[in-house]
């Protein structure tokens, strides 16, 4: 695939029909025949002399009962599954058929708060890949209903019981799969905040970041600044030699990770296989979390459409807030695929991204579940990629990692080197990492995982500003890996410094966060990784994060020792000596940062690398800039979610918008 394209041609990577859930066509037609409708129905499988009447009523005719057949045949599905998965109004036809065979009335709506289920069976249904099929339900006329959602398997004996028993068939309604399950969750929303919100803390304590820093990390952070502070005034040049010590060292790590990761790169391929027996595969799950996201929306649902996979078998779960009015109504406008269910997340607990991720979880059935951000646009093959892998590797490979490739790199200076860091990363960084089978940080998208690991850790960390970090390290320490797939997500860097700037500072603090949570005993962290892993986690946590906060220290240093130098054409040997450290460790910092790019960039992409190497002092002392405010964020404001606006793709010609709104822990 050519790196340089901004979006996916329309079909790109689709192959066959199957992989996009096409392939057969429901005609609402009379059937020409019952002989031929008949013996359709009896070549399906169906067993029972009502399933021809039912088809005939919902308008499908015998051609399209054998599309449908084929089609569940080629995807190991059921006929129910491939009926239900063309379009929401087939399903609705076809359940009023059922309703109309039975001689019992159809529900088009369902009260929630009527229905009569306990907390526990009501998280059981939901979490049952079958779907509910019946429920009761209180009404003031009738008393209780049974509300049900019959089965292919069910239907025949149901008809003979109704038949028999007319009493009870009163009491009956029939309703949709999705009309039922959609009052189910939301009488659900409640249990599923809270478990959202506190199960990871209830079970985990010591992996959750809802206490920011135990006593003993806030003692020992007060004591070294306190230590500092003093030391600066009694003994200046003894503290900053040996803050410079320390600065040094992180450097020179950061330097070698680099450089280690440079010499064992090359630009990425982009390759998947088309499964032969796409029977075999598996319910894939798709969360996508949306939150004041109502412009992109239709750019999200056509990527999504790409997707290679078939449509009964993918769930997309978009999950929005629900104060967020603007992107539910945007999604409700649109024609949305069967496929596709909106989750309303409550108000309650911090308002994050890992909260209504872990809100979705227990909603989802698939064996394998992605994570996409609302302006993804995934490669179509993505997740075949990521289930051939899957399906070639044992159960300890919990996670795959899609690379990230920015779509408006030549935008300006800031997208440019937003791009260019993005391919350090994804194409360098994480794959020669992932080579050794090391720890490796994971991106905040385009993330897979086995769903079963996924739980076993309980989850996302509500309070965590940057899940994907915590994320890593906790299946690190509970005996999963991680690896790298090479199909890429195309998405927009942040255009505007305002932006930039609180986006990073998310990052870097929630990178603080998951350093202090899981190294408040480093001993047992290091007992549960490899050793090798446990120095890269330090490096990229606690190194990246002190390099870059001392980036601006050192820079004000380099600049005062020039300002002297300059006025009075003199330097004592000890500021001689930080000169040279100083400079060293900024030149061979940058250095390794461009040559790990350069690595990762085809030949194509390297026209005006000078113009990157130009921006990244500047780019790097904004990084600085944002690591400091994040550790005052950290101190007043631990939860606090500043989020990202995002645009429509083909807007190129876009004014600079505000910073959005920021996503607050409620009281």
């Amino acid at each position: 695939m050519d790196r340089g394209q901004q979006e996916y041609p329309p079909g790109a990577g689709m192959g066959p029909g199957w992989l996009s859930g096409a392939g057969y066509t429901v005609r609402v037609t009379p059937p020409e025949e019952e002989g031929i409708l008949a013996d359709a129905v009896a070549a399906a499988g169906l067993s029972g002399d009502s399933w021809p009447e039912v088809f005939a009523a919902a308008g499908f005719n015998a051609r399209a009962v054998n599309a449908l057949s084929r089609v569940a045949k080629r995807h190991g599905t059921g006929i129910l599954d491939e009926l239900v998965s063309a379009s929401r109004a087939v399903e609705d036809r076809f359940y009023r058929a059922l309703a109309s065979v039975l001689g019992v009335p159809y529900r088009e709506t369902v009260n929630a708060e009527k229905l009569v289920i306990r907390d526990k069976d009501l998280l059981n249904i939901i979490a049952d890949s079958s779907g509910p099929r019946i429920v009761f339900s209180q009404t003031p006329e009738a008393g209780n209903e049974v509300l049900i959602c019959p089965s292919f398997f069910r239907f025949p004996a149901m008809l003979e019981y109704f038949e028999r028993y007319p009493s009870i068939a009163a009491r009956v309604r029939v309703v949709s799969p999705r009309t039922l399950r959609k009052a189910l969750l939301e009488r659900a929303k409640p249990l599923l905040a809270e478990r959202a919100t506190s199960a990871l803390f209830e079970r985990f304590p010591q992996y959750s970041a809802r206490i920011v820093a135990n006593a003993p990390q806030g003692f020992g952070l007060g004591l070294f600044a306190a230590v500092t502070v003093t030391g600066l005034f009694l003994y200046p040049s003894t503290i900053i030699a040996v803050l410079h010590c320390l600065f040094s060292l992180c450097f020179l790590a950061c330097v070698a990770l680099r450089l280690y990761a440079a010499a064992h790169t090359r630009p990425p391929i982009v390759k998947f296989d088309i499964p032969e027996h796409p029977e075999n595969l598996p319910v894939y799950s798709v969360l996508v979390p949306l939150y004041k996201e109502s412009e992109v929306v239709p750019d999200l649902l056509v990527a999504l459409g790409r997707l290679a996979w078939p449509r009964s078998k993918l769930q997309i779960k978009l999950i929005v807030e629900e104060d967020d009015h603007e992107t539910r109504q945007a999604l409700e406008a649109q024609e949305l695929r069967s496929n596709i269910e909106i989750l309303n997340v409550p108000n309650h607990g911090p308002k994050t991204k890992p909260k209504a991720l872990s809100f979705a979880m227990p909603v989802i059935t698939g064996e394998f579940v992605a994570v996409y951000d609302a302006e993804d646009a995934p490669h179509p093959g993505q997740l075949l990629e990521a289930w051939n892998k899957f399906n070639a590797s044992d159960e300890r490979l919990a996670c795959l990692q899609a690379p990230l490739r920015i779509r408006n790199g030549r935008r300006n200076a800031l997208t440019r080197l937003f791009a260019f860091e993005y391919s350090a990363l994804f194409n360098g960084l994480l794959p020669a990492l992932a080579k050794r089978k090391l720890f490796f940080p994971l991106g905040g998208t385009s993330n897979h995982f086995r769903t079963a690991a996924l739980r076993k850790i309980c989850n996302w960390d509500p309070f965590n500003v940057t899940e994907d970090a915590d994320l890593a390290v906790r299946l690190c320490r509970f005996g999963y890996r991680m690896d790298v797939i090479t199909c890429p997500t195309l998405e927009d860097a942040p255009d505007s410094l305002a932006v930039w700037i609180r986006q990073r500072t998310r990052w870097f603090k929630g990178w603080m966060q998951t350093f202090l949570v899981h190294f408040r005993n480093p001993r047992a962290t290091l007992s549960q990784i490899k050793t090798v892993s446990y120095i890269i986690s330090q490096i990229l946590l606690f190194g990246m994060i002190v390099s870059s906060m001392s980036f601006l220290v050192i820079s004000v240093v380099l600049i005062y020792l020039f300002w002297k130098f300059h006025v009075f054409y003199s330097l004592s040997h000890f500021e001689i000596a930080l000169l040279v450290v100083d400079t060293s460790n900024i030149l061979l910092g940058f250095s390794a940062f461009l040559l790990l790019g350069w690595r990762t960039l085809h030949i194509e992409e390297r026209s005006g690398f000078w113009k990157t190497v130009l921006c990244t002092p500047p780019y790097w002392f904004m990084m600085s800039i944002a690591s400091w405010r994040a550790a005052w964020q950290l101190y007043r404001e631990p939860f606090l979610w500043e989020k990202t606006p995002h645009y429509r793709w083909s807007d190129s010609a876009r004014t600079i918008a505000k910073p959005g709104p920021a996503m607050r822990r409620n009281p």
